[in-house]
């Protein structure tokens, strides 16, 4: 496979992904949820209350914008918020029945938008898609870290800068 050909077959990749996503969005909606509101509460099914900072890190956001997120939440009834026991500064979130419900039946929608790809995939394909998956995802968050090293698989250099003579 040519650099060319990887390039194209990534951007038909990207190209599917984004209209999953939008059909992903729908299904996370149809749920109840918007989809960052979704991904910010996702870690509470466990039933453990957790800091907002901690829920702002695991859903790549800011804290003031995981904050506003959970103002909206916390109006329609879904999350509730308290100081920690421990740490008056600490703010605590954690699902109301309401938002564990809406939650779940999030999750349920956008599980099964996956089981559809993960059906359409013969047993073999499943288990190369998600070697191939995972090792993308590594060498993508080394790659747009700055990490000068791929994990287990050799350095990532700069791409070249393409010149007239090539």
């Amino acid at each position: 496979m040519s650099d060319e050909s990887f390039s194209e077959a990534m951007e038909g990749f990207f190209r599917a992904m984004r209209r999953a996503k939008s059909r992903w969005t729908h299904a996370i909606e149809e749920g109840g949820l918007s989809p960052s509101q979704f991904v910010l509460v996702v870690p509470l099914l466990d039933g453990r209350p957790r800091g907002v900072r901690e829920l702002a890190e695991a859903a790549l956001v800011a804290p003031p914008t995981a904050t506003r997120t959970l103002d909206g939440l916390e109006r329609d009834g879904l999350v509730v918020r308290r100081h920690s026991e421990s740490d008056r500064r600490c703010v605590l979130v954690e699902l109301t029945g309401e938002g564990r419900t809406a939650l779940k039946a999030a999750r349920a929608a956008s599980r099964a938008r996956r089981r559809v790809l993960y059906e359409a995939l013969e047993p073999g394909e499943r288990d190369e898609a998600e070697r191939v998956l995972r090792r993308l995802a590594e060498v993508v968050e080394a790659s747009w870290s700055g990490d000068a090293r791929a994990p287990a698989g050799g350095a990532l250099a700069a791409p070249r800068e393409r010149t007239g003579s090539q």
